[in-house]
């Protein structure tokens, strides 16, 4: 095979790969805290500013959980997460999502809800908490990191409560959704102690295109050198 065909073979191998390797999902969100429990006083006010960060796989779904009817959870699809509001950061790796479909609540709403949550899959580092901790002299039992969207407004955000492909973003009713963080204390009731932003505004962020070409390209060579090393021997 002459060289140029060669290379032409390679190129459309490349674009092949990168065109049936699904990304992963960044959605950036900004917002203001608007509910603090009265433990975090010391670390964080009402109106500081929050931003955060999540990264949504659904390749990574490994099995999902029926909680209630059109209720699903699905493990693990949170790749990535950070958290900051006023004096604390939150940040780690690995969580579960949660599809709620035409749910009907004690109120009698119907709505839609999409939650990214550690979930008890993973343990967010939070060392400002951690310190505060330390210097109350209490102990952590659990802590939660999590971005909860909501559609109150005609629950037509989803169709289903099978695991989401896409977040359709302007579906749901952000001055009704939120990031929390919070944290439970060892020895008392089971009972969290929460922090909540707003979402004033979220987007999804693509994530450039030359770096799934460039990872779909060691795939495409990895799988040329095999092929080449068969035949050969």
């Amino acid at each position: 095979m002459k060289k140029s065909n060669k290379l032409a073979l390679v190129i459309a191998c490349l674009l092949f790969s990168s065109a049936s390797i699904a990304s992963p999902i960044t959605i950036k969100l900004e917002g203001m805290v608007y509910s603090i429990d009265p433990i975090f006083s010391s670390l964080v006010s009402w109106g500081d500013p929050m931003t955060a960060s999540f990264i949504y796989d659904p390749s990574l779904i490994t099995f999902s959980r029926e909680f209630d009817p059109d209720r699903y959870f699905y493990y693990s699809p949170l790749v990535e997460y950070e958290v900051s509001m006023g004096n604390i950061y939150a940040y780690g790796t690995g969580g579960r999502s949660e599809v709620t479909n035409n749910y009907i609540d004690e109120n009698n709403r119907l709505w839609d809800r999409f939650i990214l949550q550690t979930g008890g899959v993973s343990y967010p580092s939070i060392p400002a908490l951690e310190n505060l901790a330390l210097e109350n002299r209490f102990e952590i039992n659990a802590l939660s990191v999590s971005m909860t969207l909501y559609d109150f407004i005609d629950a037509d955000a989803l169709t289903t409560s099978e695991a989401l492909q896409t977040i359709p973003l302007e579906s749901f009713d952000m001055s009704q959704s939120a990031v929390s963080i919070q944290m439970e204390v060892a020895g008392g009731e089971f009972d969290w102690q929460p922090m909540f932003a707003r979402i004033q505004s979220a987007e999804i962020v693509p994530i450039p295109p030359s770096v799934w070409l460039f990872a779909s390209g060691l795939l495409g060579l990895i799988g040329t050198a095999r092929k080449k090393a068969l035949t050969q021997g």
